[in-house]
C-alpha cells in the first residue's frame, strides 16, 4: 500500500475472498505484462484456489469437467477427502477441501502467459 496501491473492498469481502488491491499507472510505464493463473493439485485432484480458509491454509474447489469420466473423478475426490459443497448453476457438483500450505501432497502450479502490451 506504501507504493500507491489502494483497495476499495470491505473487511467482510477480504474475509470471504482474500485481499485485493489496485494501482493506476500510465500505459507508457508498462514494459511487460502477464496473465498469471495459479491452481492446485492435491493428491491427484486438480482444483481452483478459492482464497484462504484460515491461517496457513487455502480453500480448494473442483468439479467434474467435460470429457472427464465421472466415476474416475468421484474416486479421486473421495480418495483425496474432498467433500461435496454445492451444485452450481448449470448442474455442476462442486467439491472442496481446506488444505494446509505445509501439506506435502499439495502442489501449487502457476501458468504464466505473456500479454502483448501493444494490445493493452
Amino acid at each position: 500500500m506504501n507504493n500507491g496501491f489502494f483497495s476499495t473492498k470491505s473487511d467482510e469481502f477480504y474475509n470471504k475472498f482474500g485481499f485485493y488491491c489496485y494501482k493506476d499507472i500510465p500505459k507508457s510505464e508498462i514494459t511487460e505484462a502477464y496473465e498469471i493463473r495459479t491452481h492446485a493439485v492435491y493428491k491427484g485432484v486438480s482444483a481452483s484456489i478459492i482464497g484462504c480458509s484460515k491461517e496457513n491454509h487455502i480453500r480448494l474447489r473442483t468439479c467434474c469437467l467435460y470429457g472427464e469420466n465421472k466415476a474416475d473423478f468421484l474416486r479421486k475426490v473421495n480418495n483425496a477427502e474432498f467433500e461435496y459443497c454445492e451444485r452450481e448453476q448449470g448442474g455442476y457438483d462442486i467439491y472442496g477441501k481446506d488444505v494446509s500450505l505445509d501439506d506435502p501432497d499439495l502442489q501449487l502450479i502457476e501458468k504464466r502467459t505473456e500479454i502483448d502490451i501493444n494490445k493493452l
